[in-house]
């Protein structure tokens, strides 16, 4: 038995603890200097996340873009999105600083991609947020402008980028995507938006309706037996059998009805909703208060679970690639603001 490991180990711990809660504290340089040793000390890819994220926070952002620049994709574990999380938050830092056309430069290949996804998405709202940002600035100091600056260049480039004909939010329905004749049935019913549901069943199950987890999850929107159940009791549906469970129909319905519930409680806001779809509400609303304040893109990349993490961008990339495909019209995730305050109920599980 070696004492000396485990001394070490929580020694660790102990450190990790306190770097946390300095960055819970909102003393992210603080924060950012204790990350560093941490990384000093273990070289692992969450410590990378957590010292730039702070360095940004502290308003740092000559050492954050130079951090970012060295690491890019090593500060991310997601295989699929780890080039295009660098990229993002390369972006993403240029943009803190006020370089809005270095940035849509950057945030090109992001920006153009034929299919949209999750960090596309970002990069918009990002942009679009800098641009609010810069433009208050210049209002509230009335400074005139030529529009020879970087923010008019920045929105005259980013706006070639902007989808065409985004007119319509009309949902029609499409033979394109498995199931969705049932979904547009039911969605309006649950005031819900038929594409995320849709991105729920393909990431849950790929749309195969016998799909069987280890778990126990079962069908398209892979529903646990016990969620069901409850949800039963909670509608009131006395002639549900858990048998219905492989049949498609009860399947949609009760996995759409959870996630209505769900969007609820997170006040309409997709992220939140779709992350407990996947960990639960109950670590979700953890993940929520040592997060206070944060904007979606971070809050996601907080996310502790890589399972978690990376299900939130699929289903979010998803969702956003089958409105696109049906309705010309993106969803507008990135810029609802995460709950501060969550309903006291017992009816969320």
């Amino acid at each position: 038995f070696d004492q000396t490991k485990e001394v070490t180990g929580k020694s660790i711990m102990f450190k990790e603890a306190q770097a946390k809660s300095m960055m819970n504290s909102q003393k992210f340089a603080d924060a950012s200097t204790a990350y560093l040793a941490l990384l000093k000390r273990n070289n692992h890819y969450r410590y990378r996340w957590y010292y730039f994220w702070n360095l940004l926070a502290s308003g740092d952002l000559k050492a954050a873009s130079s951090y970012i620049v060295s690491s890019k994709d090593k500060a991310f574990n997601e295989v699929d999105y780890r080039k295009d999380a660098g990229l993002y938050w390369e972006g993403r830092t240029l943009l803190s600083s006020g370089k809005i056309a270095a940035a849509v430069d950057l945030l090109k290949p992001l920006l153009s991609k034929a299919t949209p996804g999750y960090y596309t998405m970002s990069a918009r709202a990002a942009i679009t947020h800098a641009q609010a940002v810069q433009d208050n600035k210049k209002k509230a100091s009335n400074d005139g402008s030529d529009g020879n600056n970087d923010n008019s260049l920045g929105r005259a480039t980013f706006a070639t980028f902007h989808p065409k004909n985004l007119k319509t939010d009309k949902f029609e329905r499409s033979d394109r995507i498995p199931f969705a004749s049932y979904v547009h049935e039911i969605a309006p019913t649950m005031d819900m938006d038929p594409y995320l549901i849709l991105a729920i069943m393909r990431s849950e199950s790929g749309f195969n309706s016998r799909a069987l987890s280890q778990a126990g999850a079962q069908g398209l929107m892979q529903l646990m037996p016990y969620t069901a159940v409850r949800l039963s009791r909670l509608f009131d549906d006395k002639d549900f059998k858990l048998d219905q469970l492989q049949t498609s129909d009860t399947n949609i319905t009760y996995g759409s009805l959870y996630l209505s519930l769900l969007l609820h409680y997170y006040g309409g806001h997709e992220i939140p909703a779709v992350a407990a779809y996947n960990a639960g509400p109950t670590m979700v609303n953890k993940w929520l208060k040592e997060c206070q304040g944060c904007p979606n893109d971070a809050f996601v990349e907080f996310i502790p679970y890589g399972e978690t993490r990376n299900y939130v961008k699929k289903v979010m990339s998803t969702f956003t690639a089958f409105r696109l495909q049906e309705t010309q019209s993106p969803p507008d995730f990135m810029q609802k603001k995460l709950p501060t305050t969550l309903p006291e109920t017992d009816n969320i599980f």
